[in-house]
């Protein structure tokens, strides 16, 4: 199968991050200086920003941190850099107890031309089990989907394919006002920018997804961890996953 990538994830998640809710505004600043991410909600419950010209967003709270990025173009290595900044920050001024776990996943996808074929093509997927059910519940099976759960030591793979339709098929674009200071003039550019690159045209598609979860990781793991989630994806699109 000609899998293309989706997107990218990361979740960390914290032992104690209560300290959130004292520096959350100097961690944004600190993003923002650092990675040139744009605010986009700070309130006590979270803060959200993004780097919209590269579809980036984070979000994070006193449990958690979440990172993605939507059609990346090289291959990971602006995405893996904001993640591990981002960690960065996040242990310099949440000061969290510890690491509870670090999640990386990556969302690959096959196009197809209407829901009726992603749903038809998923039936290829693995064996033929799903013959012997229709027999039982005498009615024909319409789509199925693989899920493997897989667990070495303090690791956990999670993997699926499935049939799927991307129901947001419209990204905003913005206008910059009369009086607009040169700051916001830049922001809606880089938004519009954001609305460029993911015009593309994404209706229904076969869906993989390898997502590789570590508990109470090693410091400084991140990169062996982004790497072997990697190692593992390329392994998986070389797979058939008909057989």
């Amino acid at each position: 199968m000609d899998w293309r990538q989706f997107k990218f994830n990361f979740k960390q998640v914290f032992r104690g991050g209560y300290r959130y809710l004292d520096a959350c505004g100097a961690f944004m600043l600190a993003a923002e200086q650092e990675l040139d991410f744009l605010p986009q909600d700070a309130k006590p419950i979270g803060c959200k920003m993004a780097i919209p010209e590269h579809a980036l967003t984070m979000a994070g709270d006193a449990n958690q941190m979440i990172v993605n990025q939507e059609l990346p173009e090289d291959g990971g290595k602006l995405f893996f850099h904001v993640t591990e900044v981002l960690a960065r920050l996040a242990k310099e001024h949440f000061t969290p107890l510890g690491i509870e776990t670090n999640g990386y996943s990556i969302e690959s996808f096959v196009p197809v031309a209407s829901i009726e074929t992603a749903m038809k093509e998923s039936l290829k997927l693995g064996s033929r089990f799903h013959a012997d059910l229709e027999a039982v519940v005498g009615m024909p099976a319409a789509s199925k989907s693989l899920d493997y759960n897989f667990v070495s030591g303090s690791s956990e793979l999670h993997v699926t394919v499935r049939p799927v339709t991307f129901e947001k098929l419209v990204t905003q674009r913005f206008t910059a006002g009369f009086h607009s200071s040169e700051t916001v003039k830049r922001a809606v550019e880089r938004w519009n920018r954001q609305a460029e690159k993911t015009k593309v045209p994404l209706e229904h598609a076969l869906m993989l997804m390898t997502d590789l979860v570590e508990t109470n990781p090693p410091n400084e793991a991140l990169k062996r961890h982004f790497d072997r989630v990697l190692d593992i994806d390329r392994k998986l699109k070389d797979f058939d996953f008909t057989k």
